[in-house]
């Protein structure tokens, strides 16, 4: 008999205290990841996961570098027709935005991919 099965999982952390008092721009004062994985059946599966990081400043050699608050989500699709197989659809940042989520990086938008996957 197959069942359904359900994971949720979710993170979630404040802006780090220090010692010295001194505020660091660098580590945003929030960050957190809410996740869930559902498979309706034994062959498939579906998982997204949504990752929030507040703005921060990061100072490096080159000067001052202003990075906005990055709201990202991907997602997942899976189907397993023999046990070491799967048939899968992907997309990294499934809204496709071109924030910036480090410093002096380039703003690299959505990835969405097919594929196979063999386990040996």
């Amino acid at each position: 008999k197959e069942t359904k099965e359900y994971y949720f999982g979710s993170s979630v952390a404040e802006e780090p205290q220090t010692t010295d008092g001194y505020k660091h721009k660098a580590a945003p004062s929030f960050y957190g990841t809410l996740g869930l994985i559902y498979k309706p059946i034994d062959k498939l599966s579906f998982s997204t996961f949504a990752y929030f990081m507040s703005k921060r400043e990061l100072s490096t050699i080159f000067g001052l570098d202003k990075i906005d608050p990055v709201f990202t989500m991907n997602l997942k699709a899976g189907y397993k027709p023999i046990q070491n197989c799967e048939i899968f659809f992907e997309a990294h940042d499934l809204f496709n935005s071109d924030k910036k989520q480090s410093a002096y990086t380039d703003k690299i938008r959505g990835v969405y991919s097919f594929g196979v996957n063999f386990e040996f």
